[in-house]
């Protein structure tokens, strides 16, 4: 069987600063798509991410690698 080594957004991403529970959730998926500039991510996380923190998130990832769009799923 193959092991899949899952990392949090504070290890992929560690010059996000911020005190919300976004930096302990688990990525289980990253997709990016060259033609349109879209970054797709897959996130799990036990605790609760308020919008207003997957906005700066998604805000932080456009401006820090120049997406033309993000987008998040919460796998609940």
């Amino acid at each position: 069987m193959e092991q899949t080594q899952t990392k949090k957004i504070k290890e992929i991403f560690p010059d996000y600063k911020t005190n919300s529970n976004i930096l302990d959730a688990i990525v289980q998926g990253l997709n990016l798509i060259k033609k349109s500039n879209v970054l797709e991510l897959c996130i799990y996380s036990e605790k609760y991410i308020e919008i207003k923190d997957l906005w700066y998130f998604e805000k932080y990832l456009r401006e820090r690698f120049q997406f033309e769009n993000v987008e998040i799923r919460n796998i609940i």
